[in-house]
């Protein structure tokens, strides 16, 4: 699946949240449940479960960069939809 992260999301984007960064709002955009962004995974909530997807590194590297408060840029990344693991 394509997710594009627009500067919309970046000006709303929460460095102190990992569901309201950047990444997190455009997966919502995209019809994902209630994601949560780290630098290692993304977290959906599939039918009230869990499920973690390892993050692509481009994202992973955009994710630290606005954590850190570095300047980003828009960008488009593909997501793996199979989940590697459930918590």
């Amino acid at each position: 699946m394509k997710i594009e992260v627009k500067q919309e999301h970046i000006d709303k984007g929460d460095r102190t949240s990992p569901c309201s960064c950047p990444v997190a709002l455009a997966l919502k955009e995209a019809g994902l449940p209630d994601p949560g962004v780290t630098e290692t995974q993304i977290r959906l909530d599939v039918m009230n479960s869990w499920r973690s997807v390892q993050i692509p590194d481009e994202a992973a590297a955009f994710v630290r960069a606005f954590d850190a408060g570095e300047s980003v840029q828009p960008f488009t990344f593909d997501l793996p939809l199979e989940p590697t693991h459930a918590n």
